[in-house]
């Protein structure tokens, strides 16, 4: 019996290699998509006088060499930080802790989340290029 209908180790090693990029990268969309969701559910909770932190808002896609990847969420403006720690101040339209709040209820979801979101975005052959590109990824500069 020859081997003309078996791989090669060789092939083999290289298909593995392929997707396990694929699911890095799947991994990475999600990672991003969920920073993204983040992002949506802080805003409909920031103050809002003149709009700008809630414009302000950005979530950095996760660094593609890293081990364990993170995305950055926040907010751009001067007095975010602020705007976001003063408990005490009522505001008609928000609250304060308008990020950390939404973290807060949604940390113990996110390995299912992403796990998820990982297997899907791979099977549909998905990473970081499957997050929408018109994502802010950098809070605007300061005016």
């Amino acid at each position: 019996m020859g081997d003309q209908g078996l791989m090669s180790l060789r092939q083999i090693m290289r298909n593995l290699d392929e997707e396990s990029e694929k699911i890095v990268d799947a991994l990475l969309g999600a990672v991003y998509a969920e920073a993204l969701d983040v992002l949506r559910q802080s805003k409909r909770r920031v103050p809002v006088d003149t709009s700008a932190t809630r414009q302000s808002g950005y979530a950095n896609p996760p660094d593609i060499g890293t081990t364990e990847p993170t995305a950055e969420v926040g907010y751009g403006t001067e007095y975010a930080l602020a705007l976001h720690e003063r408990v005490e101040v009522f505001h008609k339209v928000g609250q304060p802790l308008f990020l950390s709040s939404v973290i807060n209820e949604l940390k113990s979801k996110y390995a299912d989340k992403i796990a998820t979101r990982t297997k899907r975005f791979w099977r549909q052959g998905k990473g970081l290029s499957g997050v929408p590109q018109s994502a802010p990824t950098k809070p605007p500069e300061a005016k």
